[in-house]
């Protein structure tokens, strides 16, 4: 091709197409968040800020820096599993910063991302158990989400069931998701351990190959661990979210955020927006409307969780910022 190499062309359209689908989900982003905006009754929120319940707010903040202490507990002892040692206190920090990029700068870079190269520059030699760890964390997530979403459905109030098209589809999908979860291990661990015997982890079957077996050395009580540990993490989360709504008068019982916020992560997921923004917004804004809730305060509650989240990404950027002026303390050698 006029003697240009085929990697530089084929590197230059990959970025052109990355490029392009950063800016859809940009625009996509805003688009609804434009929309949703045209839900805000000003008048309305001019009445209820003067009688926002503060307690419920920073309770909230709390209990969103709990989620994430369970989440660093869980990530240290998922690498001991491993026989990688990462203290509590450093997995932490790690979360933190990754945090306060993966808010401050949706879409740009993710958060995982950022803890990985963390903790890969004090485990140089572990680069493959520190991305097995991370994708069996957010695995482990996941599953757990959706047990929680199942249950809740299944033992929820009358008023769960004004739409039962709707929770009917919650509880199938969580269902079939937890069977596949189960029935993966249980394959796994049924499987030879030869299969996962790997030399050369460069090429892509071989990566998964080395992960899946790392994941196959798993015991179940470790297992249990980490999804007990997954559980108090998103259950704070999702109580802070409770306490956001009762902060601004939205009188609904925790089971019907037990039930719908697993959702909201599970749509926030996919890479359709950036970093989640307005889809996450959208998604609970749906649910609260389909009870009764007014549309102003639904969008409202959307705003108020949004905000406490860059509250602790911030605190993420202060915990960065001191890590940065000790290394820029230490002596030169």
């Amino acid at each position: 091709m006029n003697g240009v190499p085929a990697i530089l062309v084929t590197n230059k359209n990959n970025s052109s197409k990355s490029r392009i689908l950063f800016y859809a989900r940009v625009a996509l982003s805003c688009a609804i968040i434009i929309y949703l905006l045209t839900f805000l009754d000003w008048e309305r929120i001019k009445n209820i800020l003067p009688q926002l319940r503060l307690a419920f707010i920073w309770q909230a903040f709390v209990l969103l820096l709990l989620s994430i202490v369970a989440m660093s507990v869980r990530w240290s002892i998922l690498l001991r599993q491993f026989n990688v040692r990462q203290n509590i206190l450093i997995s932490w920090r790690h979360y933190m910063i990754g945090f306060f990029y993966g808010k401050m700068l949706p879409g740009v870079i993710g958060g995982d991302l950022v803890r990985l190269g963390l903790s890969m520059k004090q485990h140089r030699n572990h680069k493959s158990i520190l991305v097995t760890s991370v994708f069996f964390e957010r695995l482990c997530g996941l599953m757990v989400m959706l047990m929680i979403s199942a249950v809740t459905v299944v033992v929820a109030p009358t008023f769960l069931q004004q739409d039962e098209s709707v929770f009917s589809v919650i509880y199938n999908v969580a269902v079939l998701c937890i069977l596949l979860f189960v029935l993966f291990f249980a394959v796994l661990k049924s499987l030879p351990g030869k299969w996962f015997t790997v030399r050369d982890v460069r090429g892509f079957r071989s990566r998964t190959c080395a992960v899946l077996g790392k994941i196959r050395t798993l015991s179940v009580a470790a297992i249990f661990i980490v999804l007990l540990l997954s559980f108090m993490a998103h259950f704070f989360d999702i109580v802070g979210s409770y306490y956001l709504a009762k902060a601004i008068h939205i009188d609904l019982p925790l089971s019907f955020f037990l039930a719908i916020m697993p959702m909201v992560y599970l749509v926030t997921v996919l890479p359709i927006s950036l970093g989640g923004l307005g889809v996450r917004e959208g998604a609970l804004a749906f649910f609260l409307i389909m009870v009764g809730v007014i549309p102003s305060d639904a969008v409202l509650l959307g705003v108020l969780i949004y905000l406490t989240r860059i509250v602790v990404a911030l605190t993420g950027g202060i915990v960065q910022f001191t890590d940065y002026k000790q290394h820029e303390n230490l002596p030169q050698v």
